[in-house]
């Protein structure tokens, strides 16, 4: 009987469980620019509409590599994936310049976003990105 028991425990243990992947592809489009968040807070959006869901948010400040334009609206890497942002709310580098020149401006701005290749190999080699970075 215990036997019996532990085999079916040990069955239970051994169990298959099912491979869950990320099969989405990676976008690997080069930037046309770098732009900064010159508002508050700036919603990347699903699609170039107001009413889109929202898919990351980002602070003042922080650096976003821009991939196309459209009309009032900029296509802008999210990770390993693209969105949207209003252009108005994003300044270029001559106005990141400007802002940190102001000794008034509360903007503070961030490192610069990581190339996808650096993306891939941190992603592939599980390494920390502060490593990443230090090697870039």
């Amino acid at each position: 009987m215990k036997r019996l028991a532990l085999l079916l425990l040990f069955a239970a243990a051994c169990k298959r469980e099912a491979v869950v992947t990320d099969t989405t592809p990676m976008d690997t489009r080069e930037p046309v620019s770098i732009r900064y968040v010159g508002a508050p807070e700036l919603p990347v959006r699903e699609k170039p509409d107001d009413a889109a869901p929202v898919i990351a948010t980002y602070q003042n400040g922080e650096a976003m590599s821009v991939l196309t334009e459209k009309g009032d609206w900029v296509e802008v890497r999210t990770g390993d994936r693209a969105g949207w942002a209003h252009t108005a709310d994003l300044v270029n580098a001559e106005g990141k310049e400007r802002a940190e020149a102001d000794p008034q401006s509360q903007v503070k701005f961030k490192v610069m976003p990581l190339p996808v290749a650096a993306l891939r190999r941190a992603a592939t080699a599980a390494v920390p990105r502060e490593q990443v970075l230090s090697r870039t």
